[in-house]
């Protein structure tokens, strides 16, 4: 049973990887966007525009933040998940130990 659930562990954690890496390049492109937004801003063409810009930038701040929270949480259930596997890889580590020895215990008695 356990070494079922270790299986499905692996797609979970490429599939966590994969939401990392997707929540890291838009964290990028939104810091793109904020920075060519500043520059917009610095450039000052009219106090409209301004402020527009200046909403659009704390908006991609505020879309920024949760982008980051939630590769925090990815990155956090990504970890909880390699101590699942470390554990199941652990109990399986010493059920074939216990196995080995039953085995020579067996190879043993069938020798006397």
């Amino acid at each position: 049973m356990d070494l079922e659930n270790s299986k499905g562990g692996g797609d979970i954690a490429d599939e966590l990887r994969k939401d990392n890496q997707s929540l890291r390049q838009r964290i990028e492109q939104l810091e793109a966007e904020l920075e060519a937004k500043n520059i917009e801003i610095k450039q000052g063409k009219s106090s409209d525009v301004v402020q527009n810009l200046q909403k659009e930038n704390q908006e991609l701040q505020s879309t920024a933040k949760l982008a980051q929270s939630e590769l925090d949480i990815a990155l956090g259930a990504h970890e909880s998940q390699k101590q699942v596997l470390l554990t199941l890889n652990q109990q399986l580590a010493t059920r074939i130990q216990e196995l080995a020895t039953i085995h020579d215990e067996i190879t043993t008695a069938l020798q006397t």
